[in-house]
């Protein structure tokens, strides 16, 4: 039986989500769908309400620097990681090709994305950032089996 997941991301290009989509897929496992949350004018205030200052350091640094924010020299991030697992995916958009549903959405816990979770029953859900409430709905994926 396959194992199918559907991944709850803060943008189309990061590194972490994209990198995880690939090797879930290296691995036979089915993502039904990513949902991504849309980058607005109230996400922003909602963040910088939380972050302040470091919000704007981390847009900087991951949306307009991207890798080169990293240090070459350290082993130790994602961009060392992508090169030695060899990660090629560079935005979720392209799992589409794949089947993948890519649902860009103002906020995870909207009905949108319930009827999603509904609709498709993964088996697990990945969070990789943008803001999840624990409603209900999500109880049923935080499930771990071994």
């Amino acid at each position: 039986m396959k194992k199918s997941v559907v991944i709850i991301c803060p943008n189309p290009e990061s590194f972490i989500t994209t990198s995880l989509c690939e090797l879930l897929l290296r691995e036979n496992i089915i993502i039904d769908a990513v949902i991504v949350k849309k980058f607005t004018v109230h996400r922003f205030i909602e963040e910088f309400s939380r972050d302040g200052k470091r919000l704007i350091k981390k847009i900087w640094r991951k949306l307009i620097l991207r890798s080169n924010a990293y240090d070459r020299s350290n082993t130790e991030n994602i961009i060392s990681f992508r090169q030695e697992f060899k990660i090629t995916l560079r935005n979720v958009k392209e799992l589409v090709k794949l089947g993948t549903d890519v649902l860009y959405v103002d906020d995870v816990n909207s009905n949108e994305v319930e009827n999603l979770l509904t609709r498709t029953q993964p088996d697990l859900v990945v969070f990789t950032g943008g803001g999840v409430d624990k409603r209900e709905y999500f109880k049923s994926f935080w499930q771990w089996s071994y």
